[in-house]
């Protein structure tokens, strides 16, 4: 720094010329301060919220600062600005009013030693990380990081703050600048904190206990010296230290409260606040603690390096910022080395530790699809029993937002439709909360938000709710959307179509500023309630509403504008004259804001078209699935390759071709309609359920159960439970290829491998079944249904419901181990009638029943 002659000395040497000239200022002070200003020689904050508290000086635009000689603008701010008062929920009132401009600076007169500086910066704009801090005219590495944006645009001020802080060597005058190369620097506050006090035993406790707390595997509540140290910080032998120490453990303490907060709904409520300012508050903290200018030597590095690597991770997993995921690596990086055999730090980096959850083997002689599926069971079980037991609140919450809780719920039909009596619980408190949830009004979203997020309240949960329960309460609440989607959200084109006029939907207004007033696949998110009401109430109205929006997708498929191949469904369609994604130049790119707007060849449109065909029997409602295989066969044929033109044949027969989703639904439609034209496509692509479906070779079953969930669920189960912030990303399986081996195990299960449940094509539910039971079904229509079943465990009296056979008079028959073990006859007279079936354990028990009349 300014102090060359310092700079030059050893470490004692420069200790002890400290030590002297601070002590030759106080004495100075002492005679003289009646006569000179005195510099400043304790700890002093300077914000906008003082002064009238104690060492703090009121800070404002005006030249000087209130409160304290020794301070002075040499470059004023441009002005004041004042934060809204309701954000003093999420930061103290010292940090609700500051000073800004493209530049300024401030000269403060401090005793000669060592002295550091904390910062406090408004992020005001996105891009406040631009700002430049220079102490003496010597520019500082701040480490200030960019955030990731919000996919809507928000307007400034931004509710975030981050904190620097430096080290440095006072001679007299210090200078402090900021500056913005293109916006304005804001600045809150600032803390100027000496370092000079004596080594004495009583420190060297401190010091001792200070250095644990900031050890990686240290729990303790930073509270607890903060205390301490308060009553300590009127001594005048242990003033500085303890100022300087309390300054950091606000720092820590603030950061893990807000990382600690989680995405629980009260604390938004109470703090005004998103999960994801809080987060990101808590990054900004924790950067002047991780990245102190005293490296290895500063006791708490290694506690808050390690709270903002695992933050960093799991920010970049939700929001895909590449700075973010670089940053937790890098931090990661040197956990690694300092910490080699730490379990967690290795499994951020990318380790797998085998699960260390005891699952017990099936039987020895179970099938091979049998002896995959009880494993996968058994190990999802246990992941969703945790959030059940350990992390669920009483209205349902798992502590990522609502919105996103109710999205982990996505891969639980599995365990629901196999008799899990908590995994069902854990649903219904889940389905409850969010149906009573203050986000919620008249059974949709409050405020009109993109249909991807005010849809998920209601489509992860009342749907399946309904069909679970059969219960009018629940069925009743889908009704809902089917108003909302007849009055509000739709209405006719210019082309006499019904078409959806807006993908930001609410309960009681939609926004169609553009480029929001447009129709997308995701508004079948919006429609999947009114889906679920037509099959459980025979709803003639709500059947209607959905084949007229359904015919609207086919007309749009088979049009070509702006380049778009036949039968592909272009990303948007603007209202009210169903232009291709508006006056946006291309048929994939809706330039929504949201990412997951553009075309990606996802599979809801073709679920909602065979929905609606299973319904009214239209025949023109398979134009664009047929259209797409026969597109699919000839770009099969060729080969496709990666870094085609976005927007080309090639690259959109691709993206179908990789397509999970899209998949799914094509299981689903061969299924559902027996066309056998594309059966040679189908099985050079279809996931394993379809291939088995095809050919009866089971071996693909056990194989996808294998490659798709179990590679991933007897690893690193603390990803998936104690570690996890963002409850959307809890995964369980991968897309291997072209299918998600989720979706494998529900179609297994229940007949019905519509992704994620679009559609309710369940066949069955095996409700009351013990924890040991597995099941394939191997044929189902309206009039029969066959199964192998095998029970690994106990022998079970288990009662499926079966939902799809037409009313009627069955026989029901059962072989075990190859012998025949009975039959009867059996009447079914509604959707979901119980049918009592007698499994032994042990042996594969075959169950086929059929209509009399198709026997």
């Amino acid at each position: 720094m300014r102090n060359s002659f310092l700079t030059g000395c050893s470490r004692p040497l420069q200790t002890a010329v400290r030590r002297l000239a601070f002590v030759a200022a106080s004495v100075l002070f002492a005679v003289f301060g009646p006569l000179i200003a005195a510099p400043i020689a304790e700890p002093t904050a300077i914000d906008a919220g003082g002064p009238g508290r104690s060492g703090v000086v009121g800070m404002t635009s005006r030249l000087p600062p209130e409160g304290l000689q020794g301070l002075r603008w040499l470059e004023p701010p441009a002005g004041d600005f004042e934060l809204p008062s309701n954000w003093a929920k999420i930061r103290t009132t010292s940090l609700l009013r500051g000073v800004s401009g493209r530049r300024f600076s401030l000269e403060a007169d401090l005793v000669p030693g060592r002295w550091t500086v904390i910062a406090f910066l408004d992020d005001g704009h996105a891009d406040s990380h631009l700002t430049e801090i220079s102490i003496d005219g010597q520019r500082m590495e701040s480490g200030l990081r960019e955030f990731g944006r919000e996919s809507e645009p928000a307007s400034p001020p931004i509710c975030r703050y981050r904190v620097v802080q430096f080290e440095f060597d006072a001679t007299g005058a210090t200078r402090v600048g900021f500056a913005h190369p293109s916006r304005e620097a804001r600045l809150l506050a600032l803390k100027f904190l000496p370092m000079e006090w004596q080594d004495t035993e009583r420190i060297r406790w401190y010091r001792d206990r200070l250095q644990a707390l900031g050890s990686i595997e240290s729990t303790e509540n930073p509270k607890a010296i903060q205390v301490e140290l308060e009553t300590e910080a009127g001594s005048p032998d242990m003033r500085n230290f303890a100022a300087y120490w309390l300054a950091q453990l606000e720092l820590l303490a603030e950061a893990e409260k807000w990382h600690d907060a989680r995405g629980w709904d009260w604390v938004s409520a109470m703090t005004a606040s998103s999960m994801f300012t809080r987060y990101k508050i808590a990054v900004g903290l924790l950067d002047g603690l991780a990245d102190h200018p005293a490296g290895s030597g500063f006791a708490l590095r290694d506690r808050a390096q390690w709270r903002r690597a695992r933050l960093l991770h799991h920010i970049w997993l939700e929001q895909h910022m590449e700075s973010d995921r670089a940053a937790a690596e890098s931090d990661l990086a040197a956990l690694r080395v300092r910490f080699p055999s730490h379990r967690l730090v290795a499994m951020y980096s990318g380790v797998r530790f085998p699960d260390h959850l005891a699952v017990q083997p099936g039987e020895s002689g179970a099938p091979a699809w049998s002896k995959a599926q009880h494993e996968a069971l058994l190990r999802l079980r246990k992941i969703a029993h945790y959030w059940v037991d350990e992390r669920q609140a009483s209205n349902g919450e798992m502590g990522g937002k609502p919105d996103d809780d109710v999205e982990m719920f996505r891969w639980w039909p599995a365990l629901w439709f196999t008799g899990d009596v908590k995994a069902r619980a854990g649903f219904t408190r889940m389905a409850e909360g969010a149906w009573f949830n203050r986000g919620l009004h008249l059974g949709y979203s409050r405020a009109p938000r993109d249909v991807e997020h005010s849809a998920e309240y209601v489509a992860d949960t009342v749907p399946m709710m309904a069909f679970l329960t059969a219960s009018d309460v629940w069925i009743d609440r889908l009704a809902w959307s089917h108003r909302h989607m007849r009055d509000l959200w739709t209405g006719v084109n210019s082309e006499g179509r019904l078409q959806f006029k807006s993908a930001w939907i609410g309960a009681t207004s939609i926004q169609s500023d553009p480029p929001k007033n447009r129709d997308l696949a995701m508004n079948a998110r919006a429609a999947k309630a009114v889906r679920f009401l037509a099959w459980l109430r025979d709803d003639e109205g709500a059947d209607e509403l959905l084949h007229r929006w359904s015919r609207t997708w086919v007309a749009a498929a088979a049009r070509t504008d702006k380049g778009k191949p036949p039968g592909l469904f272009p990303a948007s369609l603007r209202w009210p004259d169903a232009a291709f994604n508006g006056d946006e130049p291309s048929w994939h790119a809706a330039k929504m804001y949201w990412r997951y707007f553009d075309w990606d060849g996802d599979g809801q449109l073709y679920d909602q078209l065979l929905f609606s065909w299973v319904r009214t029997a239209d025949g023109s409602l398979h134009e664009p699935m047929l259209a797409t295989l026969a597109f699919l066969t000839e770009w099969s044929a060729r080969g496709t390759r990666t870094g085609s033109p976005a927007g080309s044949a090639e690259w959109a027969a691709r993206q179908l071709l990789e397509s999970a989703e899209f998949w799914g639904v094509v299981t689903q439609w061969r299924l559902e309609t027996g066309n056998p034209r594309f059966d040679a496509l189908l099985l050079k692509h279809g996931p394993p359920f379809l291939r088995y479906k095809l050919t009866g070779d089971a071996e693909p079953l056990a194989e996808g159960i294998e490659r798709s969930l179990l590679d991933e669920l007897r690893h690193n189960t603390e990803m998936r439970t104690t570690e996890v912030l963002f409850t959307d990303r809890v995964y369980v399986s991968r897309a291997v290829g072209n299918w998600e081996g989720r979706d494998l195990l529900a179609g297994m299960i229940t007949g019905n491998h519509s992704p994620g449940a679009l559609s309710p094509y369940f066949h069955v539910s095996w409700d009351d079944a013990p924890e040991g039971f597995t099941a394939l079904v191997t044929d189902a229509g309206s009039d029969r249904f066959h199964a192998e079943l095998f029970l690994h465990g106990t022998a079970a009296v288990i009662n499926p419901r079966l939902f799809r056979l037409s009313p009627g008079d069955y026989v029901v028959s059962l072989t075990a181990g190859g012998v025949p073990s009975g039959s009867r006859r059996e009447t079914i007279t509604s959707p979901g009638q119980r049918v009592r079936l007698d499994v032994p354990r042990g042996t594969l028990v075959k169950v086929a029943i059929t209509r009399e009349e198709a026997k």
